[in-house]
C-alpha cells in the first residue's frame, strides 16, 4: 500500500499513490460506507497515549500544595506521587498478553471504562488515602489501555512503511504527554485548583470511550494467546517491589531496610519469573522477544530517553524554585521552549526516519540529548536563563524527540500480530521503568554530590547546584554512550530476508544486499545449491500442513524467503522449524481466509518482513464430508464456499492489488480434481467448491494478465496425506485401491505436487496464463 506523504523514499517499480489523506486506509476499509477512517483513529489513540502519560505528571508541580491542604509528610507525597506509575509498570506485560486474547479494541475500551472511574475518584477524592487509592486504580486501567492501543495501531496502519511513519509521531507523545503534564499542572495549579488537572484524564477518557466502537477497527481473530498466571503474578509483583525500593531512595539511604527489602525481593521475583518463561510453553513474555539485539537497545533507548527527560523537569525545577526562588508559574513557562523545540522535532522526526532510517535518527537523537544534558551540566547558582539553561533546554527535547520516535519504530517493527499487544506492554514498561531507575540512581548521585561539599564547608546553594551538575553530566555521558552502541548495533545486524530492497523496510533502513546462494539440507541428508528463487518472496496460504507445507518447504530449498499464513499459529511454526532446519528463510502470519482484513495484514506482514510479494500459492482449504449432495446443510455448504470459493477469491484480491502496484507477478490457485473416476461418498460438496476454484482461475488470469500477473491452478486428485485415507484403511489398502481406481494406479505424493507448484511459478511457464494442471495420482495434464 502507498502513501501521499510528502519525501516517502522510493518504493517498488509502479508504486503509486492513492489516498489523499496524509495517512493510508486501515486494513481492509477501502473507502465502504460506515468504515471508520485513519485520521480520527490515530487521533483518538494519540490523544489517550498522550493522556496516560501526562497522568504521571499531573501532580509533580502542586504536589507541595496537596500536601498543605492535607497536612501530609514526606513519604504520603513520595507514595502519592508514585502510586499510578507502580500499577500502571507493573502490570502492563499482563495488560498486553491480555489484549493478545480478548483483542485491542475489547481490552482498549475496557481501560478506558477503569481509567475513567478511577479519574473520576481521584477528581473528587476528599483526602489524600482515596486519592492515593484512585492513582493505583487508574494505573491498573492505562496497564490495558496502553498495549491495546499500540496492537490496535498496527491494524490501523498495515502498511510496514505508514506504520514506520505512524509509529515516529507516536514515540513523541508520550515525552509530549510528560511535558504537558508537567507544564500545564504548574500554570492551573497558579490560578485554579490542582483538581482541574485531575479532571483531565476523566474527560479524555470518557470521550474515548464513547466514540471508540465508531472510531477503531474491530478485532480479528489470530489465535487465543494463553494467560500465563504464574509469570504475570511475579513479573508485576518483582516490578512493583523493585520500583517501590527505588521510589523511596530519596527519603531512606540505600542501606536502608525500607530500600533493601523491596528490591532485593523484586530482583528475586524477577529472576524467577525469567525462569518461569524459560520453561514455560506460552510464556507471558518469550525471552526470544528480547534476544533481538535491535529490540532490546531500542527498549534501552527508550527506557534512557524517558529517565532523562524526567531527570531535567525534576531537578531543573528544584533548581529554579528552591536555588533561584522562581515561582511555579515561572518555572513551568522555563520549559515552554522545551515543549516548542519537541512539537517541532516529533513533527520532523517521520521524514528523518524515512530518509536516513530509525537506526540512524536514534543515534543522532541519543547524540543531540546528550549535548543538550551536559550544556545543563554547566549549570551553577547564578546561571542564567538565556544563555545559560536555554541552549540546554532547546537541545535536549530534539534529541528525546528523535530517539523516542525512532526507538520505538525499532522496537516495534518485525512483531508478528499476534504478539502485537505483549509489544506494546514491553515498550511502556520500558517507558515507565526508565525514569523509575534512572531518577533513583541519578538522584542519589547529586546527592552524594552535595553531601560531601558540604562537609567540605560549601554553602547549601552551591552544593545542592553542584549536585544537579553531576547528575545532568552523568545522564549526558550515558546517553553519548548508548548512541555509539546504536550506531555498532546498526551496522552488525544484517536484514532477516537477506534479499536486496526494492522498497524500504518497516524501520526506514535501507535493506542489506542479497547474499550468494546457500546450501540447502534435504531430507535424508542430499545437499543442494539452487537459485531459481533466490531473490523472490513467496507466500504460501495453508501453509501449516499437507501440499501447502511441501510447496512452502520445496520454494525455501530453492532460495526462496517463504511466509506461510493459516488459522493454526502451531501447525504454521512448525513448518517455519522445518524450512530453518533445512537451511532455508521463512516466518508465519496467521490469517484467517474469509476474513478480508486478515488478508490485508497478510499481504502487508509479508512485504514488510522481505520487502515485496513476488509468488503467491493459495492453498488454504477445508475438506468437509457433508453426504449427498441433496442433503446439504446449508451452513456446511456455507462454510465451504467461504473457505475454499471466496477464501480464494479474497486472498487472490488482496495479492494482485500489491501486485499490480510493484510490477505484477504470479499466482498459483490449488483446486482439487477429486472424484473425476471415482464417485466419493459424501465429499461431493467440497468437489464443487474446489473445482470452482479453477473456473475462478481462469477468469481472474484473463482479467489481470495485462498487469504482468500470471495466475494458474493446479487440480490435483487422491494425495499421499491423511486426508485419502479411509477410516481405518491402512496406506497399503489405499494402494491396492487406488491401483485399481486411478488411470496411474497410485496416489501423488506431495514432493510431485509441489514441483508442479514451482514449475508454474517458474520463468519456464511463463506462456501459461489461466492453466488449470490436472494431477491425478503422480500423472500431469
Amino acid at each position: 500500500m502507498a502513501t501521499a506523504v510528502p519525501d516517502l523514499p522510493p518504493g517498488r517499480p509502479g508504486a503509486v499513490a492513492h489516498s489523499r489523506s496524509p495517512w493510508p486506509r486501515p486494513e481492509g476499509q477501502h473507502g465502504e460506507p460506515g468504515e471508520p477512517s485513519v485520521g480520527p483513529a490515530f487521533a483518538l489513540l494519540g490523544t489517550v497515549q498522550t493522556t496516560l502519560i501526562f497522568t504521571v505528571t499531573v501532580i509533580s508541580v502542586p504536589l507541595p500544595v496537596i500536601g498543605r491542604e492535607w497536612g501530609l509528610g514526606q513519604s504520603s507525597l513520595v507514595l502519592l506521587s508514585a502510586a499510578y506509575g507502580l500499577s500502571f509498570s507493573g502490570l502492563l506485560l499482563f495488560g498486553g498478553r491480555l489484549t493478545d486474547r480478548y483483542g485491542g479494541r475489547r481490552m482498549f475500551t475496557t481501560g478506558l471504562v477503569v481509567f475513567a472511574a478511577a479519574s473520576t475518584a481521584a477528581t473528587l477524592a476528599p483526602g489524600s488515602a482515596t486519592l492515593t487509592a484512585a492513582r493505583f486504580a487508574q494505573g491498573v486501567g492505562a496497564a490495558l489501555v496502553a498495549p491495546a492501543a499500540v496492537a490496535v495501531l498496527r491494524r490501523v496502519f498495515p502498511d510496514p512503511v505508514s506504520y514506520g511513519r505512524a509509529m515516529a509521531t507516536w514515540g513523541g507523545l508520550s515525552v509530549l504527554g510528560a511535558t504537558l503534564g508537567s507544564l500545564l499542572s504548574g500554570i492551573v495549579a497558579t490560578w485554579l485548583s490542582w483538581r482541574w488537572m485531575v479532571a483531565v484524564p476523566l474527560v479524555v477518557a470518557a470521550v474515548a470511550a464513547v466514540v471508540t466502537p465508531r472510531t477503531l477497527p474491530a478485532d480479528t481473530r489470530h489465535g487465543r494467546a494463553t494467560l500465563d498466571l504464574p509469570g504475570a503474578l511475579l513479573a508485576t509483583t518483582g516490578i512493583t517491589l523493585l520500583s517501590c525500593g527505588l521510589v523511596v531512595t530519596g527519603e531512606h539511604g540505600w542501606t536502608s531496610a525500607m530500600v533493601l527489602a523491596p528490591l532485593a525481593s523484586g530482583l528475586a521475583l524477577l529472576g524467577a519469573f525469567v525462569a518461569v518463561e524459560l520453561s514455560s510453553a506460552e510464556p507471558l513474555l518469550p525471552m526470544s522477544f528480547l534476544a533481538d539485539l535491535r529490540r532490546a537497545t531500542a527498549l534501552l533507548v527508550i527506557a534512557v530517553s524517558a529517565a532523562g527527560t524526567a531527570l531535567v523537569f525534576l531537578l531543573l525545577a528544584l533548581y529554579l524554585q528552591q536555588v533561584r526562588n522562581w515561582t511555579p508559574l515561572r518555572t513551568s513557562m522555563a520549559f515552554l521552549p522545551y515543549a516548542v523545540v519537541l512539537v517541532v522535532a516529533g513533527r520532523l522526526s517521520g521524514r528523518l526516519i524515512a530518509r536516513w532510517g530509525a537506526q540512524r535518527v536514534t543515534s543522532a537523537g541519543l547524540a543531540l540529548a546528550a549535548g543538550g544534558l551536559l550544556l545543563l551540566a554547566g549549570v551553577h547558582p547564578h546561571t542564567g536563563y538565556g544563555l545559560g539553561l536555554l541552549p540546554g533546554l532547546a537541545l535536549l527535547p530534539a534529541g528525546v524527540a528523535l530517539s523516542f520516535s525512532a526507538g520505538s519504530v525499532l522496537a516495534l517493527s518485525d512483531v508478528r500480530p499476534r504478539e502485537a499487544g505483549l509489544a506494546g506492554g514491553v515498550l511502556n514498561t520500558a517507558m515507565e521503568v526508565g525514569p523509575t531507575a534512572g531518577l533513583a540512581l541519578l538522584t542519589a548521585l547529586a546527592t552524594a554530590r552535595s553531601t560531601h561539599l558540604e562537609a567540605g564547608g560549601a554553602g547549601l546553594p552551591d552544593a545542592t547546584t553542584s549536585g544537579y551538575a553531576w547528575a545532568f553530566g552523568a545522564a549526558g555521558s550515558a546517553f553519548a554512550a548508548l548512541a555509539a552502541v546504536t550506531a555498532l548495533t546498526g551496522r552488525t545486524r544484517p536484514h532477516p530476508s537477506g534479499r536486496r530492497a526494492t522498497t524500504t523496510s518497516a524501520d526506514g533502513a535501507p535493506r542489506k544486499a542479497n547474499p550468494p546462494p546457500q546450501p540447502i539440507r534435504h531430507p535424508g541428508g542430499v545437499t543442494t545449491v539452487t537459485a531459481r528463487f533466490t531473490s523472490k518472496v513467496a507466500l504460501v496460504t495453508g501453509g501449516g500442513t499437507g501440499i501447502g507445507q511441501a510447496v512452502a518447504r520445496a520454494f525455501a530449498r530453492e532460495g526462496a524467503a517463504v511466509v506461510v499464513a493459516g488459522r493454526t499459529p502451531g501447525s504454521l511454526d512448525a513448518t517455519v522449524k522445518l524450512i530453518e532446519d533445512e537451511g532455508g528463510r521463512a516466518s508465519a502470519v496467521t490469517a484467517d481466509v474469509t476474513h478480508s482484513a486478515d488478508l490485508a495484514r497478510m499481504v502487508a506482514e509479508t512485504t514488510s518482513r522481505y520487502g515485496g510479494l513476488d509468488i503467491a500459492v493459495n492453498s488454504a482449504g477445508t475438506l468437509t464430508a457433508v453426504g449427498p449432495l441433496g442433503d446439504v446443510d446449508e451452513q456446511q455448504w456455507q462454510h465451504l464456499v467461504a473457505v475454499n470459493l471466496t477464501g480464494t477469491l479474497l486472498s487472490m484480491k488482496h495479492e494482485i492489488a500489491h501486485m499490480r502496484a510493484h510490477g505484477g507477478g504470479v499466482i498459483v490457485n490449488i483446486a482439487s480434481n477429486l472424484g473425476a473416476h471415482a464417485r466419493l461418498e459424501g465429499l461431493g460438496a467440497y468437489v464443487a467448491t474446489k473445482a470452482a476454484v479453477s473456473a475462478l482461475t481462469r477468469n481472474a488470469a484473463l482479467d489481470h494478465i495485462r498487469d504482468g500477473i500470471r495466475i494458474n491452478s493446479i487440480s490435483p486428485g487422491p494425495m499421499d496425506t491423511a486426508m485419502s485415507l479411509r477410516p481405518g484403511e491402512s496406506p497399503a489398502d489405499r494402494a491396492d485401491r487406488m491401483a485399481a481406481q486411478l488411470p496411474i494406479g497410485r496416489v501423488g505424493t506431495l514432493d510431485e505436487i509441489a514441483a508442479a507448484v514451482l514449475y508454474l511459478a517458474s520463468p519456464d511457464a511463463g506462456f501459461a496464463v489461466g492453466t488449470d494442471l490436472v494431477f491425478d495420482g503422480g500423472a500431469a495434464a
